[in-house]
């Protein structure tokens, strides 16, 4: 269903809070430039927690707008009402968008039982293709292989999964016990030097934060990878390795990656927030940033 590099693109606002719709289709500019396969919006990168559900819906339609039939298109349509979710869900396969992704409720941990009905309930209320999201970093409650096997049964418009993991566990397991089982079903990772052991293993690319600062770099990776320049691919990891500094320079990533845009824009900040990079952090950026990209 979906494959390749997929941007979770960050919303880029003004100082007086709107949104920069120049900006932000800028920026998706140089995506579909470097041929990066698509992109998702409202995530967290994309600052979904500090829109209203109007605002969101405003957002999916300017940007749907300006880039029909140009690239793939995901919605991050999660909200704390499962109303919303699946009211955003259904505006997003309207306006045309090829998928949404869903995670579980923020504010509450569920059971195995209560995470099938969540998504249970929700498959049945849309027609969207549905790639869910499973973060094990801040939530206990992970989205087993077993529940998704069951699911996908019922529920033919649940697609894939984008699994938030520091390690490749979790992503080895849904690829062994579901794709392995259902070739269309599409299995993501999320941390870039996990991208070419996701491909090896079977996996089918990356949502990549930092496609939206290097969007060719990530890209040419994954052309190496169907090329079978395997040279390439070993030659790269350690360039990936210091891209991925970047997590590294504050507790801020949303912050990092804004101020990391190959973009003259007009505020880096978050939407209602006054949090700024010191003056380390801003050299640490230039410093990471100024190291050449070798191509391959």
């Amino acid at each position: 269903m979906f494959k390749g590099i997929f941007t979770p693109l960050v919303s880029i606002f003004k100082k007086n809070g709107d949104l920069d719709l120049q900006s932000n289709f800028t920026l998706i500019d140089s995506l579909i430039e470097a041929k990066i396969d698509g992109i998702i919006l409202l995530t967290n990168i994309g600052e979904f927690f500090n829109l209203s559900l109007t605002e969101k819906k405003s957002y999916l339609s300017s940007i749907y707008k300006y880039t029909k039939n140009k690239i793939t298109l995901l919605a991050c349509t999660n909200d704390s009402s499962i109303e919303n979710t699946i009211e955003l869900s259904n505006f997003a396969v309207e306006l045309g968008y090829d998928g949404v992704v869903i995670g579980l409720p923020l504010f509450k941990t569920l059971s195995l039982k209560e995470i099938k009905d969540y998504y249970s309930r929700i498959a049945t209320n849309t027609t969207a293709n549905i790639l869910l999201e499973n973060i094990e970093s801040t939530k206990p409650d992970k989205i087993s292989p077993e529940t998704i096997s069951n699911l996908i049964i019922k529920f033919p418009n649940i697609v894939g999964i984008y699994d938030i993991s520091s390690s490749f566990k979790n992503t080895r397991e849904y690829i062994n016990k579901i794709k392995n089982n259902s070739i269309e079903f599409c299995v993501f990772s999320s941390s870039e030097d996990l991208l070419i052991t996701n491909l090896f293993s079977g996996g089918d690319g990356i949502v990549s934060p930092l496609s939206n600062v290097r969007p060719h770099f990530l890209r040419q990776i994954f052309n190496s990878y169907y090329r079978e320049d395997f040279k390439a691919l070993e030659d790269c990891q350690s360039q990936i390795n210091h891209l991925m500094s970047l997590y590294d320079v504050s507790d801020n990533l949303i912050l990092t990656l804004k101020k990391s845009l190959p973009l003259n824009i007009e505020n880096y900040q978050l939407r209602d927030s006054t949090d700024t990079l010191t003056e380390d952090e801003n050299l640490e950026i230039q410093k990471i940033l100024s190291h050449k990209i070798i191509p391959f």
